[in-house]
């Protein structure tokens, strides 16, 4: 199992229990380093680098290799913008954002760490 599958896995138990615990800005961004380990074990299957590469450089990346459908990549920088909010404006996410957020991280989760 690499790396990334690894902690992607922790992290969707982490946003899980976080979600559970009403901890929304938590869950958001734990199911964001989901959605961003998922899409890097996917990606270095396909040999492409990921170090250091941002959430919307592997969307971006991921749709050039059609890895992904627009409709995907839309809902994942929907969750890298919560994110963004969350980090560095102080936003505190509702509980429907958040589970939103886990919903497609989930999606991701299982689309991009198979195998």
């Amino acid at each position: 199992m690499s790396e990334f599958k690894s902690t992607a896995k922790i992290f969707l138990k982490d946003a899980k229990k976080d979600l559970t615990n009403r901890r929304y800005a938590s869950c958001v961004i734990h199911a964001h380093l989901v959605i961003e380990h998922a899409l890097k074990t996917r990606l270095l299957q396909k040999s492409v680098g990921v170090k250091f590469k941002a959430l919307p450089d592997l969307t971006h990346q991921a749709i050039k290799l059609s890895l992904i459908s627009e409709s995907m990549s839309k809902q994942i920088l929907k969750v890298n913008s919560l994110r963004n909010k969350i980090y560095h404006e102080g936003y505190i996410p509702r509980a429907r954002e958040a589970e939103n957020a886990l919903r497609i991280a989930e999606k991701c989760f299982q689309a991009f760490s198979a195998g």
